[in-house]
């Protein structure tokens, strides 16, 4: 029995069309900037409101038309000319000082005309060039251009007769491309892909957004509790250093309390002074010499000696000048 054979040429009838359909849609997708097609060629003519193409030396097409090819398009429309004479240094500059002249020497605003220019040759006076400006308003060419770009194909300039039997050129910039509109349809299979990723990745970025933004308040809030915790210890050691400044200053009431018991009854004091510990006793007793001893002789003075010598009164009895330093915490 005779295995069945399978012809590669039979199933190619069917491949390239295939191919050939990829081939255009990905190179649809190539902006018209990076594309080198060269001169464009076809032809788009208007014929009694239709749209007939042709190859560019206005043949008949003998297969059908790439998506995307350049066209040339013929919209049967009668154009303005202008003849008028310009600097030679105009002529590296035409078309953007053609552009300037478009408002002063036709109807129209420039954003509303497709133009072109053309260098004529040099005016008698060498120079000046003479230069042709032809016009055309866009809305007269709206239908035409539309219709070349519903059949998927890319408009890149007009042709119209110049009057003479010939044709004359007007390009189409790049605001002539495709609407916004249009060009959103063709980016869209790509941006889809992008909008699911998008969509995909955008829990993730928002939770690390969230994420980051909890630490960073986490990190203020810590920041505030060690400021606080700092602030409380401050607020302590001023406070213990306040009690202890309580505790190891004398009491005016209790080194009174205690001279009172120590001092003899012929003892009397005139000034009494309590400073930084030391006290200052000035006064008068019937033997001051003995004051230094009964002072010592107690556990809430130390270092007790006369500041000045005692000075014996005529009259009776000495007047002292005489300072201790208190002992603090020292028992009653």
């Amino acid at each position: 029995m005779t295995a069945p054979s399978l012809s590669v040429a039979a199933h190619q009838p069917v491949f390239r069309p295939l191919a050939a359909w990829l081939t255009a849609e990905l190179a649809s997708w190539i902006p018209a900037a990076w594309r080198r097609d060269g001169d464009p060629a076809l032809l788009a003519v208007r014929e009694d409101g239709r749209i007939r193409l042709l190859r560019r030396d206005g043949a008949p097409l003998d297969r059908a038309p790439r998506r995307g090819s350049r066209v040339v398009v013929r919209p049967g429309v009668k154009a303005l000319h202008r003849r008028f004479p310009l600097p030679v240094a105009a002529a590296g500059h035409l078309r953007p000082i053609i552009a300037n002249q478009i408002d002063h020497r036709t109807p129209w605003p420039a954003d509303q005309v497709w133009f072109g220019a053309a260098i004529l040759g040099h005016n008698e006076d060498e120079r000046l060039i003479d230069v042709r400006m032809t016009v055309t308003p866009r809305a007269s060419v709206e239908a035409p251009l539309d219709a070349v770009r519903a059949l998927n194909l890319r408009p890149t300039a007009l042709e119209v007769e110049d009057g003479e039997g010939g044709w004359i050129a007007l390009p189409l910039d790049e605001e002539d491309a495709p609407s916004a509109a249009r060009r959103a349809r063709r980016w869209l299979p790509a941006l889809i892909p992008l909008a699911l990723l998008a969509g995909l990745f955008a829990p993730l970025l928002l939770e690390r957004t969230a994420l980051t933004a909890a630490l960073e308040e986490s990190g203020r809030a810590s920041a505030e509790v060690r400021r606080l915790a700092t602030a409380l210890e401050d607020s302590k050691a001023a406070s213990a250093y306040a009690e202890r400044r309580k505790t190891d200053t004398p009491s005016a009431a209790v080194v009174l309390e205690a001279l009172s018991r120590l001092l003899p009854d012929d003892v009397w004091l005139n000034e009494f002074h309590l400073d930084a510990g030391t006290v200052l006793l000035m006064g008068q007793a019937a033997d001051a010499n003995r004051l230094p001893a009964l002072l010592s002789a107690s556990s809430h003075f130390a270092d007790v000696q006369f500041r000045s010598a005692v000075v014996r009164e005529a009259a009776g009895g000495d007047r002292f000048q005489l300072s201790a330093r208190v002992v603090p915490h020292a028992a009653p």
